[in-house]
């Protein structure tokens, strides 16, 4: 993970431009929930969040630079912003109502994925909800075979940056006992082209009482 942060701290200094907003659908619901964001990035994802009334929100990422631009561009009494590692989250026991990890996992190898689930399945609450998305098998990332394939539907880029990409298959194999609903959307990100994108996206509760 220590490769992998390196690389992404280097693409944030990169890019520091403010990125666009990633939209949540209308039908989640976070009034007065306690709310952990896994992978925070650029904050794309967290502000959609802030619109939808959650009573707290945790941020994190293990890159110090994507912490820099959301502390810089986010302000707001009701988000803590930290810098920390989802195999390690620094964070207590069932804590919290709801853990977003949106295009984060894409970026291990297998053990860490295991890894970062038994955290986040840690941090959630009894009753709790993970909201779940991220690059789908066929994705035109994948099909374009740029890079080294070091595991199954995973690849190592050259400039390092793991990506992986998952089916419904091993999205239900990883929330193994748990009320899941999951699918996997296709449509074309660019006009000119004829590339497809692939996400697979999950709603899992858990059935802890």
């Amino acid at each position: 993970m220590k490769k992998q942060q390196k690389i992404w701290d280097k693409l944030y200094l990169s890019r520091v431009e403010w990125h666009f907003e990633s939209k949540l659908s209308d039908n989640i619901k976070l009034e007065g929930k306690k709310v952990l964001e896994l992978g925070v990035g650029t904050g794309k994802t967290l502000k959609s969040l802030i619109g939808k009334g959650a009573k707290e929100i945790v941020a994190i990422d293990n890159s110090k630079e994507a912490v820099k631009i959301v502390k810089n561009n986010i302000k707001d009494k009701n988000v803590r912003v930290i810098e920390g590692d989802i195999l390690d989250i620094p964070l207590n026991d069932n804590g919290f109502d709801v853990v977003v990890c949106y295009y984060v996992l894409n970026n291990m190898l297998e053990g860490d994925r295991k890894r970062a689930i038994g955290e986040i399945k840690r941090v959630l609450a009894d009753k709790g909800i993970i909201l779940f998305e991220d690059f789908a098998v066929g994705d035109f990332i994948q099909s374009r075979k740029e890079g080294k394939e070091v595991e199954k539907n995973t690849v190592k880029r050259k400039d390092g940056l793991i990506c992986h990409f998952f089916d419904e298959k091993e999205i239900k194999e990883m929330f193994k006992g748990y009320d899941l609903e999951v699918k996997t959307k296709e449509f074309k990100p660019f006009r000119a082209l004829n590339e497809k994108r692939s996400i697979v996206s999950a709603v899992v509760k858990n059935k802890r009482f």
